[in-house]
């Protein structure tokens, strides 16, 4: 099957990336005398060890040592022992001088590394050697990493924001008169639901993701300020005043329209204990469609997961989030003593095409070509598949710049133009750049996590009736402590703003 590109992507113009590549940044060409600088570089993997990573390191190395006078050695750690084995790095100060962390929950710990002095500070080697990955990101989203003032993560260049609605297979919004361009809330939603009742009874509506909430609650028009254990129930409030969501009127709202879809028969069955990704039910003509997050490229990207063309509704606008900016970072532990020298890396991979390109697809000719008459279209040689290539990593998001990168033949040739305007025309959540740390209420947040777990994905879902599970529900949250949990965390912001206004 095709490389996929991801649907992260960001930046504030398309030709940003370019423009900083084509300037060298603060670093001097190394002399011949001197011997290179050789720096430990771990990130995740979500497939297999690609065999041909020390052939595709020997080029990247070919380019760092001409440039910088440094090389890199690799160790990928497989995504379900990756948060433990990083964690186990810095706190025993094994030899490791970058490396993937971010806010993605369960992965990655970015807020509690930073906090424990884990992390190098990189304002001034930013200054010094970064000046590239400062033009590429721009000051909003490079200073979404700030920790107590201070930036500790490089946020990779990619999709920083986030916008919620449906997909529907265009075959039926074809046949039925669908204009998916006029679905604009959830009352036009649901129109959409009762015409593929009417006329396909056995096709359902379902979600990627967890729940229907997700994408239809305060994430489409708030901030869930990473966790929803309070949130910003408007991202442009400069107020910020946490709320218990779960408490608001339009939770209850939401709710009471999910439980509707659900008992008319719209809602796939069995969707609280549903283990079945979206690409698999619409494939197998169980769903006509599903709420999701949509971005410039989802479009392209689901239509050929699933094998038929979708088109996209989007009901929400694009807001960016601190989450949606962060989840994805490179990191210099603070014990590394090659910190200068990973910093010019680090900048070589926001700025430099060709190296950028060799993390991504591996080496051209071998893992990859050109496509006649393009530049930066690429698809595999003769010969090639997913399957059998030994370089198919397939994380074009992780490494830098993805805006750098090449175009995968088949994906739309706009792509990081169209991405590009995306991101610049996002909401910036008045929060972008807070995170939360949970350590001073660990005992209730626990608590309250657990609550949620045992009632999330029933109750957001539709499968169970919110007037009777809503009030349990909430007063569970309340005995296990949520109201503590947002007093802190509205502490926490409170801090966080006065030391971002100055």
């Amino acid at each position: 099957m095709k490389k996929r590109l991801s649907l992260l992507a960001l930046i504030l113009s398309a030709i940003m990336p370019l423009s900083a590549c084509s300037k060298n940044q603060s670093v001097a060409t190394p002399t011949s005398e001197e011997k290179p600088t050789e720096l430990k570089m771990n990130y995740v993997t979500f497939t297999t060890v690609p065999t041909d990573l020390q052939l595709v390191e020997d080029e990247i190395n070919k380019i760092t040592k001409a440039k910088i006078n440094a090389t890199v050695k690799i160790e990928p750690i497989n995504v379900g022992a990756y948060g433990q084995q990083i964690n186990l790095k810095l706190s025993s100060n094994e030899e490791m001088d970058l490396f993937v962390t971010g806010t993605l929950t369960g992965m990655f710990d970015y807020a509690g590394q930073s906090s424990k002095g884990q992390l190098f500070p990189l304002d001034d080697l930013i200054k010094k050697y970064g000046s590239g990955i400062s033009e590429a990101l721009g000051s909003d989203y490079l200073n979404a990493s700030k920790v107590g003032g201070k930036i500790y993560g490089l946020p990779t260049l990619k999709d920083m924001a986030a916008e919620h609605g449906m997909y529907i297979k265009k075959e039926f919004a074809d046949k039925y008169n669908i204009d998916v361009t006029k679905i604009k809330t959830l009352e036009d939603m649901e129109a959409t639901m009762k015409t593929m009742k009417e006329n396909q009874p056995n096709l359902y509506f379902g979600v990627a993701g967890t729940t229907i909430v997700d994408n239809f609650g305060v994430g489409g028009f708030g901030d869930t300020l990473g966790d929803s254990y309070g949130v910003l129930m408007n991202a442009e409030d400069a107020s910020l005043k946490v709320v218990n969501y779960y408490e608001t009127p339009e939770y209850a709202a939401l709710l009471k329209t999910i439980r509707r879809w659900y008992t008319s028969g719209y809602v796939l069955p069995g969707i609280a204990t549903n283990k079945e990704s979206t690409t698999s039910l619409t494939k197998a003509n169980k769903l006509y469609g599903y709420a999701a997050v949509i971005n410039p490229l989802g479009e392209s990207l689901d239509s050929r997961g699933i094998g038929a063309p979708m088109v996209a509704a989007p009901v929400f606008p694009a807001i960016s989030a601190t989450l949606n900016a962060t989840n994805f970072m490179w990191a210099i532990p603070s014990y590394s003593e090659k910190s200068d020298k990973a910093m010019e890396f680090l900048n070589l991979m926001y700025t430099d095409k060709e190296l950028v390109n060799l993390f991504d697809y591996g080496i051209e000719g071998k893992h990859y070509t050109k496509v006649s008459g393009s530049e930066n279209v690429i698809d595999f040689p003769s010969g090639v598949n997913a399957t059998n290539s030994g370089y198919n990593l397939n994380q074009a998001f992780m490494f830098g710049n993805e805006f750098l990168s090449n175009i995968w033949n088949g994906n739309d040739v706009d792509s990081w133009t169209k991405m590009a305007k995306f991101n610049e025309d996002a909401i910036k959540s008045v929060a972008l750049g807070f995170l939360f740390d949970p350590s001073p209420v660990k005992t209730e947040y626990a608590s309250v996590t657990n609550v949620v777990a045992q009632y999330k994905i029933p109750l957001e879902n539709g499968a169970v009736d919110p007037d009777k599970i809503l009030p349990e529900f909430i007063l569970k949250l309340k005995t296990a402590g949520i109201d503590k949990v947002i007093t802190e965390k509205q502490k926490q912001i409170d801090e966080w703003s006065k030391i971002n206004s100055k």
